[in-house]
């Protein structure tokens, strides 16, 4: 278990699944207990690797876009050590059916055609793990960004700032539907659905324009036309004439359209075609290890009695900064950003990534003070 090079290879898996940076894993539990049957398929049941590595990366796609670990994890993982505790033999392809057998039945029609479209019905997108699955989809299909000619898994680089990485851009624009629209419910704007990854220049040419008015002219001035066009429409899941439909039979036809370029996705990886891909290996601190709340509040990042609250704001959940140099969170105290975060649902950013301080002059990330600092050091 704890041999490097077991970790090593199995880190691989997650890069043949699409997951470029741990951003995407919405499960801690997904990798820990598919690293668990890893081992026993590598020891045990002596799998070749080159098996393993794509069963195995088919395994980590199906438990995160199904929230097989999500839950009672170790209850669930329990059930699938017993089916193979119970194999009367440790010929390897007792293994590989085994696992075989339970992807099958999660997979199955009704999940693609029902099931994935329904669990699309969320407001976020970084703690939505069939969103993310989606993403990881278009990294395994090499596709390109929304509106431009570079493939998403070049920009999904967690070393990258915002500002020069991928982003998520809202197809019917927040004010578009708001002033326009009349639509004011935050969880119907931020629908994971009305998203897709683009750069931040195509973000300020969208701007807040309708989608009749910006998709044309996008489509004109970059030059998608043919194969290229297609392309984008089916990677991005955009139905035909998308940009005049009304705002919740575009979310409908998306979800759907979205289950299917997963679908996609999982089928090419089952085939074995997942391009490479590279995987930020974990170091043994953790990659989103913020400060103590006491050393936030020592560096003036934090007050007492600072009110903190999350950058999606479709969470109703609050923090608030005490004398003990705590956040408070729902009656519990937690000295990190990170703990704080974990326990409102987020494991898979940092707690600056998560939060962001209210105050008179309005909400502030902490990723933006903190960096403010560092820049006036």
């Amino acid at each position: 278990m704890i041999k490097e090079i077991h970790w090593t290879e199995f880190i691989r898996c997650l890069a043949v699944a699409g997951f470029k940076s741990r951003k995407m894993i919405t499960s801690d539990m997904n990798v820990l207990s598919s690293y668990a049957l890893w081992i026993l398929g590598r020891t045990r049941f002596g799998v070749d690797l080159t098996v393993l590595r794509n069963l195995m990366a088919r395994w980590l796609f199906m438990s995160q876009l199904s929230g097989r670990y999500t839950g009672s994890a170790e209850t669930q993982l329990q059930k699938d050590l017993d089916r193979l505790s119970a194999l009367e033999s440790t010929d390897s392809r007792h293994f590989i059916n085994t696992l075989e057998s339970v992807i099958n039945a999660e997979l199955s029609e009704d999940f693609w055609t029902l099931r994935m479209p329904d669990a699309l019905i969320s407001s976020s997108a970084a703690l939505s793990p069939t969103y993310q699955t989606y993403l990881a989809s278009l990294n395994i299909l090499d596709a390109d960004m929304f509106m431009l000619n570079n493939k998403i898994q070049q920009w999904m680089d967690p070393a990258l700032p915002a500002e020069k990485g991928s982003e998520g851009h809202h197809l019917n624009p927040r004010k578009y539907l708001q002033n326009s629209l009349g639509i004011k419910d935050l969880k119907k704007i931020n629908q994971v659905a009305n998203f897709a990854p683009t750069d931040w220049s195509t973000n300020i040419a969208i701007s807040d324009r309708r989608p009749g008015e910006y998709w044309p002219a996008l489509v004109e001035e970059r030059g998608f036309a043919g194969k290229s066009l297609k392309d984008q429409m089916f990677w991005h899941a955009l139905p035909d004439r998308w940009e005049h439909m009304e705002y919740d039979e575009f979310l409908r036809k998306r979800r759907t359209l979205m289950a299917e370029v997963t679908r996609a996705g999982y089928e090419k990886l089952l085939a074995g075609q997942s391009p490479s891909a590279i995987y930020e290996t974990p170091t043994a601190a953790s990659p989103f290890a913020t400060p103590e709340i006491s050393d936030l509040i020592d560096t003036g990042i934090l007050a007492v009695g600072d009110v903190l609250s999350p950058i999606d704001e479709s969470l109703r959940i609050r923090a608030e900064i005490t004398e003990s140099s705590t956040a408070l969170v729902e009656g519990h105290e937690f000295t990190t950003l990170d703990s704080a975060a974990h326990h409102a649902g987020a494991d898979n950013m940092s707690g600056l990534d998560f939060w962001q301080r209210e105050s008179a002059d309005g909400l502030t990330p902490l990723s933006s003070l903190v960096e403010r600092q560092k820049l006036t050091r």
